[in-house]
C-alpha cells in the first residue's frame, strides 16, 4: 500500500473509533430558561437569576454610576 492510501485508512480508523466513543460521553444537562432582562449589549438575566454572557460579541459597556455608555 502507498503512504497515500496508510493515511486515508488511519483517517478513516480514527474517525469510526472517535464515532464510537462520542455514544459514551456524557452529554450536559440542557436547561430551559428566558430571558428576563438585558443588562447591556451582550450580558442577559434568566429567568433562573443567571447571568449570561455571549462570547464573540463586542458592545460598548454600559456605566451604571454615571448612567453614561461606553464610547464605542
Amino acid at each position: 500500500m502507498s503512504q497515500a492510501k496508510h493515511r486515508k485508512l488511519l483517517v478513516f480508523v480514527v474517525i469510526v473509533i472517535a464515532s464510537i466513543f462520542s455514544f459514551f460521553i456524557p452529554q450536559s444537562s440542557l436547561q430551559k430558561a428566558k430571558v428576563i432582562r438585558v443588562i447591556d449589549g451582550d450580558t442577559v438575566e434568566l429567568s433562573n437569576h443567571k447571568h449570561v454572557r455571549y462570547i464573540g460579541m463586542n458592545t460598548p459597556e454600559m456605566n451604571f454610576k454615571s448612567g453614561a455608555p461606553e464610547c464605542y
